[in-house]
């Protein structure tokens, strides 16, 4: 009988606020790249508005000036890292097309995506503003990974799964 319960004693308890990776359904790169357009969509649309017709920017001016553009170009990356980061932070891991899309982000883990694991996630996407690097890095690691994630997807332990 004794060893019975030094056998039970080994085995450890199960934590069910842990679920396996391999349980989520993974949402398909299709359903990924297509959200990522819709959002972007969204994003060249807001902007196009905000700097033509809210602040009536002057292009011509802007492209001689390099501080301007500079500061137009470091607006527009803020505008575009926050919508990413605070959409998915404070809708349960949507965006706008990720919604529409039927699809969300979550920690590996099963649980809800907190506030660091969204900030970090997407402000990975900076490398999404070096005009020879875009999306490349993203789709090799997405290619290369069993798992099938992104590089913000791997730094910050999410996944991108199919909703309901």
């Amino acid at each position: 009988m004794e060893e019975i319960q030094t056998n039970v004693e080994k085995i450890n308890p199960v934590d069910f606020n842990r679920i396996d990776e391999n349980f989520l359904t993974k949402a398909t790169l299709a359903q990924r790249v297509l959200a990522f357009f819709i959002d972007n969509f969204i994003l060249l649309t807001i902007t196009v508005i905000i700097l033509v017709y809210v602040l009536k920017i002057d292009f011509t001016e802007m492209l001689i000036d390099r501080n301007s553009f500079a500061n137009l170009v470091f607006g527009v990356f803020l505008f575009h890292q926050t919508y990413f980061f605070l959409f998915e932070f404070l809708l349960d891991g949507r965006t706008i097309g990720k919604w529409i899309i039927k699809i969300k982000v979550t920690r590996s883990s099963g649980k809800k995506l907190n506030f660091l694991s969204s900030l970090i996630r997407n402000f990975t996407r900076a490398i999404y503003f070096f005009p020879p690097l875009f999306c490349l890095p993203d789709c090799i690691c997405y290619l290369l990974t069993s798992n099938e994630k992104r590089i913000g997807d791997l730094i910050a332990g999410t996944i991108v799964i199919k909703s309901n």
